[in-house]
Formats: C-alpha cells, structure tokens, sequence
C-alpha cells in the first residue's frame, strides 16, 4: 500500500484529478467523444491514488509526463503559430493568439512538473522496502556449509 507523507499533497493530486474529470465529462455531454479516453485514464489515476495501490508512483509519472507532454506540445505549435503570422502574414500576430488556452497549456505543464517532483519526494512504497530487507535477513539467516 502506497504512503503520501504529505497529505496536501495527497489532497491537491484528488482536487486535480476531480476537476480534470470533471472538465472532461463536461467534453463528454458536449459531443466530444475522445474524452472517453482521457476520463479513462483520470478515472484509473484517481483509483490508485484513493486506494493507494502500489502502482501509483508509475501510474503518477505516467500521467504527468502525458501533461507535461500535452502542456509543451501545445505551447511549441502556438509560438510556432505566433512565428507564422509575425513573419509571413503581416498580421498582428499577438491578437491571433488563443490566450485562454495558453494559460491552461502553461499551467498543465506546470501541475504535471509539480506533480513529478512531489511525487518522487512524497510518496513510497513500503512493500519494495520491506521486501528488501526481508531478502536481506533470509540471506543472513542461511547456513553457509554443504547440504
């Protein structure tokens, strides 16, 4: 069973994983059928993070690095957008920039580091140290002469 040493952070990964679901199954009721995957996914991370199953920590990595992806993706095609119109169009390019979206994009990148970060230093498996020095005990405990 996984141990959070720090609640807060136990309670922002269920406050973030809540409201993404929500957010997506609002995506859902509005016609937006890919968001069955991403509520999938959020439904999976958000299991293990309230039953504190021990595959979290890969489950945790697996989905901020999706974030963190998503997140840097999407800032690099709009500043490549912004380059496009700067140099090519002669528009104004600040004005044909979603704004609203960028501040999500950004603060997606920056839950999913966060969430990476903290969860390398929050959260342990105590099964994998037990494990260890059980392996280690047994060793000791063996004799040592001919059978």
């Amino acid at each position: 069973m996984a141990q959070f040493s720090q609640k807060g952070f136990y309670y922002f990964l269920v406050g973030v994983l809540g409201l993404l679901l929500a957010i997506n199954f609002l995506l859902l009721i509005s016609g937006n059928f890919l968001a069955l995957i991403t509520i999938s996914i959020l439904g999976a991370v958000l299991f293990g993070v309230l039953n504190k199953k021990n595959w979290i920590d890969k489950g945790l990595y697996a989905w901020s690095s999706i974030l963190i992806l998503a997140g840097a993706s999407s800032l690099l095609a709009t500043f490549l957008r912004f380059l496009d119109y700067q140099f090519f169009d002669g528009v104004t390019a600040l004005q044909e920039i979603v704004w609203p979206d960028v501040i999500f994009r950004t603060i997606l990148l920056v839950i999913g580091l966060a969430i990476i970060i903290l969860t390398k230093k929050t959260v342990t498996i105590p099964a994998k140290a037990e494990a260890k020095e059980n392996e280690s005990a047994t060793d000791q405990a063996l004799p040592q002469g001919d059978l």
